[in-house]
């Protein structure tokens, strides 16, 4: 009886989470019948990967049961491959430079990001982009920043706009934003649910039913400081904490602080 409720409370759940979801994907034009097909492959790979027996891969019959898909279409959609997504690597990269832009004492002055030359010796764009992208060349990160309106030029040098990557010329860039923040969010939900309470993730969120547009304003300017000071302190201290899988002899941990205002976003998928 009380898995039937828990199922049903779940269910409303993900009603709602579905509700904020469709109105993203009818803005982009993705229908009901492209979502059951993410959808079905997410739980298709999530039961090969996750739910073996015995750290066995799981099969074809297993993985069927377990979605409730025919054998005939788990095989279809285990064929099925996600192309690499380059624009995401690019924003992964771009992520990078501004975020050592911001903490490398090499780039910054009294704590603040410096101007820099195009090019030249260290500190200098180039050098910084040499030092923090891969193999990114420094004109291309430099075109993809300024499109985005994350820098501007100014003369010779390069100025940083703001404390943190946050694309503003196409809002393209922040589609996979959608697929780690509310995953990682998702992920901790689900983590403290199981967890005892000593080692859940710390999970908080302050909210008011009615509040005024002043109110509004005055919670944008509060976060704007004070949460991108916290964000910025919590940078700087993992960045003491990133790990080289190569030098460390196992793979790193996808961690952080996410923070976010919300204004009618649960109230607006529950009208109906």
């Amino acid at each position: 009886m009380e898995e039937k409720a828990a199922k049903g409370i779940l269910l409303e759940a993900v009603y709602k989470l579905v509700c904020a979801l469709a109105r993203l994907l009818f803005r982009y034009g993705i229908s009901s019948q492209e979502f059951f097909e993410v959808s079905k492959k997410a739980f298709v790979d999530v039961a090969r990967v996750e739910f073996g027996i015995r750290g066995r891969p799981t099969n074809k019959s297993r993985i069927a049961a377990l979605t409730g898909l025919s054998r005939k279409e788990v095989a279809r959609l285990l064929q099925v491959k996600w192309p690499d997504d380059i624009r995401q690597s690019s924003s992964n990269r771009a992520m990078r430079v501004v975020s050592a832009w911001l903490r490398d004492s090499r780039y910054t002055h009294d704590g603040e990001p410096m101007d820099l030359l195009l090019v030249g010796d260290r500190p200098s764009f180039a050098a910084l982009v040499k030092d923090h992208s891969g193999d990114i060349p420094p004109k291309a990160m430099l075109r993809d920043l300024l499109r985005l309106k994350v820098v501007e030029q100014r003369g010779e040098k390069v100025h940083l706009l703001q404390h943190g990557f946050i694309p503003a010329g196409d809002d393209i860039e922040s589609l996979p934003i959608l697929g780690t923040d509310v995953a990682a969010l998702i992920g901790t939900i689900s983590h403290n649910l199981q967890a005892a309470s000593e080692d859940r993730f710390f999970q908080r969120k302050a909210s008011f039913t009615s509040v005024s547009s002043e109110g509004i304003e005055v919670l944008q300017a509060m976060v704007r400081e004070q949460g991108q000071r916290l964000l910025e302190d919590i940078d700087a201290v993992l960045a003491e904490y990133h790990c080289d899988v190569d030098e460390r002899h196992h793979e790193g941990h996808f961690a952080g602080l996410g923070m976010y205002v919300f204004v009618d976003g649960e109230l607006a998928s529950s009208e109906a």
